[in-house]
């Protein structure tokens, strides 16, 4: 059933699924600022390190917490009010990021707002991810996840654009940090609302009455659709993750002798991968009018990871920096592939398996998501210190040797 106003299909998708720009511009943020900030306050690169355990650790126990709980509430409000209020948390956590040097405690606040930002926002983006699937049909799952791809992507372009702006010359006052985050708080309050008050919730019928060690079970039993989508997405999620955390250091490592026009070319190369994969999303229903077939989705799919394998694959036969840039900016058609067919299939599984809802279905299908990072971690640490090369080989053939899980993901997929 589908609760939309009577606007335009496309409008209402917009207005459901623009809190995820916001949700990309608070990450883009964290991610280009957090590491900077931690170590200016005199935290260690060791320990600045175990800050980000928050990420996997948050999404490993909010995303299937918060889906759960808000499958259990019978309110047309059930999705919105945990959106809501841990979007408050999301605002009062980015606000201590700003003035954290205004405490006594100062490595402490710093500390304790990110993680307060990496559970809360990880809260929001499971009772979003619920609500895409509450309010739009079966034939419609496809469209209102290509529209969260494009707002994830818009999200990560605005992100980095700002990032990159010199706003303390812009505005003419505070700091770059402090300025940076009030404007996370503004654009991310205003994609909160707009979702919150233009999306209306199908009121369920009766209350899930799964409890927890009903949940634990489905764990370990999942139906043969369910499992083929989070057995491929725990693999190519072990290619994704070392992607997003090495491009950019593997494009400044490149100009070594400028370690400021490195940086800058890194977030160059990140920026226009955000710009690839938001036209690509844009592009894609023009190429895939008829993406409702499993089969097709399956097949765009797996032709993504087909691309990011190759590319990855070919990192480290490229040292002119400009070809290096394109790779990274290439990668941004399998990524918006990446934040479209998995969602879709799993709002399609949902829907036709009515003893299952989408908040459970997606908080499960998001520990396949956060197993990778911990899991990658470990084999990039063990491949940084058996590869003894210069920086800029030693990065792409870490990528390159990253790439058998895109490929892994393809068989399962096929198979």
């Amino acid at each position: 059933m589908s609760l939309y106003l009577p606007l335009n299909r496309k409008i209402n998708h917009a207005l459901t699924t623009i809190v995820f720009c916001g949700i990309q511009f608070a990450w883009t943020v964290e991610l280009g600022y957090g590491t900077s900030l931690l170590l200016s306050l005199g935290l260690s690169p060791t320990l600045s390190a175990l800050v980000w355990l928050c990420g996997p650790l948050s999404g490993l126990l909010m995303q299937p917490l918060i889906g759960w709980a808000s499958d259990r509430l019978q309110s047309r409000f059930r999705r919105r009010i945990f959106i809501c209020w841990l979007g408050f948390l999301v605002c009062v956590s980015m606000l201590l990021i700003a003035y954290c040097r205004s405490f006594y405690y100062t490595i402490g606040t710093a500390v304790f707002a990110f993680y307060l930002l990496d559970f809360s926002i990880n809260g929001v983006m499971a009772a979003s991810r619920a609500l895409m699937v509450d309010v739009a049909p079966m034939e419609e799952q496809d469209a209102i996840s290509l529209y969260c791809s494009r707002m994830i992507g818009l999200g990560n372009v605005l992100g980095y654009a700002v990032g990159y702006l010199d706003l303390v010359q812009l505005f003419g006052f505070g700091n770059q940090i402090e300025l940076l985050c009030w404007i996370t708080v503004l654009v991310f309050t205003i994609c909160t609302s707009l979702t919150c008050w233009f999306t209306f919730e199908p009121i369920p019928e009766q209350m899930n009455d799964l409890n927890l060690s009903k949940v634990l079970k489905l764990l370990f039993h999942l139906p043969p659709p369910m499992a083929k989508l989070c057995r491929a997405q725990l693999l190519c999620w072990l290619t994704w993750f070392p992607f997003l955390f090495y491009a950019s250091p593997w494009i400044a490592s490149l100009s070594s002798d400028n370690v400021l026009d490195g940086a800058r070319q890194g977030s160059l190369a990140l920026l226009l991968f955000s710009i690839v994969s938001l036209v690509s999303g844009i592009l894609f229903p023009i190429f895939f009018p008829q993406s409702k077939s499993k089969h097709l989705l399956y097949n765009i799919w797996s032709s993504g990871l087909l691309l990011l394998g190759f590319l990855l694959i070919l990192s480290p036969f490229v040292s002119d920096r400009v070809l290096c840039i394109s790779i990274v900016a290439l990668v941004g058609i399998p990524w918006a592939i990446q934040l479209w067919i998995p969602f879709t299939l799993l709002g399609q599984f949902v829907l036709e398996h009515e003893d299952w809802e989408a908040g459970l279905a997606n908080g499960i299908m998001n520990i396949y998501i956060v197993l990778p990072q911990l899991i990658s971690s470990l084999i990039v640490s063990f491949l940084f210190s058996q590869i003894s090369s210069d920086p800029p080989h030693q990065y792409a053939s870490v990528l390159a040797l990253c790439a058998f899980g895109a490929l892994g993901s393809i068989v399962q997929l096929i198979y």
